[in-house]
């Protein structure tokens, strides 16, 4: 089985329009047969890992891009070690391999993580009961008829599926009971989608621009993707739950392009926005800030860590460019009701109460500035946030994922 790194679960907020399951390009991700649900724990891994595979596959953490992302190492031996996971503990601010008690004791030890001894701890649960705890706590969430936002994972510092939630009493009354060996808290904001006016940019487009769409919303580009097939034509992409198929959309005064497919709503967040032919009208660029922007020079799956420069970044169409944050997980699923599921997300944030992104920043790129050349490398695509216990953390669409999903490669910035 592919790495578990941290696997944080939420459930997003039900006020979200949903998108509609419309067709796919790409043909190498199998549709879920009638009647499965992510809830379905083969399911739910074997999506994860169809999205690894195309990862190692297509090269997509690269060698050339080690040092920038230390973790690739530790995630490895954690792997073959028979890990539930290996994450960044909130309490230690310290990384963590995690072994299942059916693992057998390591002859060898993890290698550093960027100068930084890396732990290992010997959990008293299995992969199989962490499996079993929070596929309880999915069909809990999809089957209550409820309006409420949960957020979970596998905490390292309690050994257990921690649920931060804003369910009532009675809810999580009966969510203990639904998911006994689950630990359940309390908050107010546990996660919400960020869908909610850089302005009007016009073609040739950029990621991290504003754009809308009608009776939907206002959210952010991500960044500029080149078909796999046919001319080889540009495209740009964005959060699924921002639009739906054939919708138009703007950037201030200017069209934008139009929505040309949308994955599967019950594992992903991806929608992939097109216009006709032209090469040229979406390049490699990020805005950073209104007037400003970075070139795009690579893209990968990420890794656990502070990759880069100055950590991960995420450029918002509404909040700009903010980075400092360390990857804390690449595996984590989010439910909504009348959405559905989504595996394989990646969680971020700073261990602090700092947001980074705020309403309208849905879609926003994921990236960090290379250590060797300072240009952005793109690893995800943000589609909401949360509180959870006074921190904040972003969830993302793995590049990977979007690759994978909309048949296309990165548009890299060529001048």
């Amino acid at each position: 089985m592919s790495i578990r790194i941290l696997k944080p679960r939420f459930l997003l907020c039900a006020a979200v329009v949903a998108s509609t399951a419309a067709g796919l390009t790409a043909t190498s991700v199998d549709a879920a047969p009638a009647g499965t649900t992510i809830a379905d724990t083969a399911a739910r891994l074997d999506q994860q890992a169809k999205v690894q595979a195309y990862a190692r596959e297509h090269g997509a953490t690269a060698s050339s891009f080690a040092a920038d992302m230390p973790g690739a190492n530790v995630e490895t031996w954690g792997d073959a070690h028979g890990a539930i996971g290996t994450y960044l503990s909130a309490k230690t601010n310290s990384y963590v391999v995690a072994l299942s008690n059916t693992a057998a004791t390591p002859t060898t030890t993890p290698p550093d993580f960027d100068g930084q001894p890396v732990t290992v701890k010997h959990s008293a649960k299995s992969k199989a009961d962490v499996d079993d705890t929070e596929t309880r706590i999915i069909q809990f969430a999809q089957g209550a008829g409820h309006a409420n936002a949960f957020t979970f994972d596998y905490d390292p510092d309690r050994d257990a599926v921690l649920v931060t939630t804003d369910a009532p009493t009675e809810l999580k009354s009966a969510l203990g009971h639904a998911a006994p060996q689950a630990v359940i808290e309390s908050s107010p904001t546990p996660l919400k989608l960020q869908s909610a006016d850089q302005f009007a940019d016009k073609t040739p487009h950029y990621g991290g621009a504003r754009i809308t769409t009608a009776t939907i919303g206002n959210c952010t580009s991500g960044f500029s993707m080149v078909n796999n097939a046919g001319g080889h034509s540009s495209y740009s992409v964005t959060a699924a739950h921002c639009t739906r198929q054939g919708y138009n959309v703007a950037s201030g005064q200017y069209y934008f392009g139009t929505v040309t497919s949308i994955a599967p709503t019950d594992r992903y967040d991806i929608a992939k926005i097109e216009w006709c032919c032209a090469q040229q009208n979406y390049v490699g660029l990020i805005y950073t800030s209104r007037y400003n922007s970075i070139q795009v020079n690579g893209a990968s799956a990420p890794t656990i860590g502070h990759p880069g420069l100055n950590g991960a970044c995420v450029a918002g169409g509404f909040t700009g460019e903010r980075c400092g944050a360390s990857i804390i997980s690449t595996t984590a699923t989010g439910c909504v009701p009348g959405f559905g599921c989504i595996p394989a997300l990646i969680k971020y944030g700073k261990n602090t109460n700092e947001a980074m992104t705020q309403g309208g920043d849905s879609g926003a790129p994921l990236y960090y500035h290379e250590g060797r050349t300072n240009l952005a490398h793109v690893v995800g695509m943000h589609i909401g946030a949360g509180v959870n216990n006074n921190v904040w953390a972003g969830y993302a669409e793995s590049y990977v994922a979007v690759a994978l999903l909309t048949n296309g490669t990165i548009r890299r910035f060529t001048g």
